[in-house]
């Protein structure tokens, strides 16, 4: 099965479209389109902003949005399912889930989930 991200990539490509024209029309960042097809969705700014950023992709690329967010929630479950499981054989393991994200030019650190469909 493919995933979201081929998904959406698959199709641009076929239309012969850039990201940066999509980004235009649809008024979702190029960023959050480049996250969406390399499924990084730890860049987005919460779930329900990458919900509908999947639904505004998939509406513009004439695929089925409810698919779409399906496949999403499904992986999503998947992933905090197995974790979850993991989490009980080994506490450890967990702690080790995330990393963070420094940038020396700004002085900034994020926490960042190595996982991203687990939230």
């Amino acid at each position: 099965m493919e995933s979201i991200g081929e998904k959406f990539k698959k199709r641009r490509e076929e239309r012969g479209l850039f990201v940066e024209q999509i980004a235009r029309d649809t008024n979702i960042s190029k960023k959050y389109i480049d996250a969406i097809e390399a499924e990084d969705f730890s860049e987005m700014p919460g779930e329900a902003y990458l919900i509908g950023f999947l639904r505004s992709y998939a509406e513009y690329l004439d695929i089925d949005p409810e698919e779409i967010i399906a496949i999403y929630k499904n992986t999503k479950f998947r992933n905090s399912l197995f974790l979850k499981n993991l989490y009980r054989r080994k506490n450890t393991f967990i702690s080790s889930c995330y990393y963070y994200s420094c940038s020396f030019s700004t002085g900034s650190c994020r926490h960042r989930s190595l996982f991203p469909y687990w939230g």
